[in-house]
């Protein structure tokens, strides 16, 4: 696609934006998804810390020298987007999404000296991942072990067919990413985590929009139905609310 396609798409994809903003400010106050937001991973990292959740050592660098001095501090390093991940299309190429990757030798080597400022984390042992899907102060949560499966060890998302069964985390925990959620105005969102080979806990990341389903079936936890109940709620409170002021 030639520049001046990519600009006439950069300016419908901005109209259909305002729109939906539009739309959804005049929803009711209670409902369900978190249209519009753009989430920052270091401002989410800096609230999960305030809150009390134990967060990877993080570094925002962009030259080789400075990745060379956290690759000696940390030994390990992963790399990730600030923000909602890359949608680029360009001819028969285009990156869609986001993982996380790890950043080795021979790729330092291969970074020009300076690039542009670049989301950098420890890596941390992992025994298993744990994702979580949080809605109306409700903790569903089922572990992931994608470290039997090479392919899946720093995501998941790229494994097949791993192993995932209900995991209960602790209620001061839950407390804790009850009170994260409220703190960014997040009225559902899919959390990761991290438990490492020494049973601690690492806060990784908030997806405002993370999918449900595989979660729902593994658990058993029948989200959709709670999810559907919940609204109904919702709709017939404001029904009556609506009824009692006609005159």
């Amino acid at each position: 696609m030639d520049n001046f396609g990519m600009g006439i798409n950069k300016y419908l994809f901005g109209e259909s934006k305002l729109l939906y903003a539009h739309f959804y400010k005049g929803f009711p106050e209670k409902g369900f998804g978190n249209f519009p937001i753009d989430i920052n991973k270091l401002t989410v990292l800096r609230i999960a810390k305030e809150c009390g959740l134990m967060v990877p050592p993080t570094a925002i660098v962009n030259s080789k020298q400075q990745l060379e001095f956290y690759f000696s501090k940390w030994e390990r390093i992963i790399t990730k987007s600030i923000g909602n991940g890359a949608e680029i299309e360009a001819g028969e190429f285009s990156i869609s999404g986001q993982r996380t990757e790890e950043i080795t030798r021979s790729d330092m080597e291969r970074l020009s000296n300076d690039f542009s400022p670049s989301l950098i984390q420890k890596l941390i042992p992992k025994n298993f991942e744990v994702r979580v899907f949080w809605f109306d102060n409700e903790v569903h949560s089922v572990a992931i072990f994608s470290q039997r499966d090479r392919s899946a060890m720093i995501d998941f998302r790229n494994g097949e067919k791993l192993r995932t069964v209900p995991y209960n985390l602790d209620v001061q925990y839950q407390k804790i990413l009850n009170r994260l959620m409220h703190n960014l105005k997040l009225n559902y969102g899919s959390i990761d985590l991290i438990v490492t080979p020494n049973d601690e806990i690492y806060f990784l990341e908030v997806n405002p929009f993370g999918q449900f389903g595989f979660l729902s079936k593994a658990g058993n936890f029948h989200i959709e139905k709670k999810i559907a109940d919940y609204l109904n709620k919702v709709e017939n409170s404001h029904a009556r609310a609506a009824n009692q002021t006609c005159y």
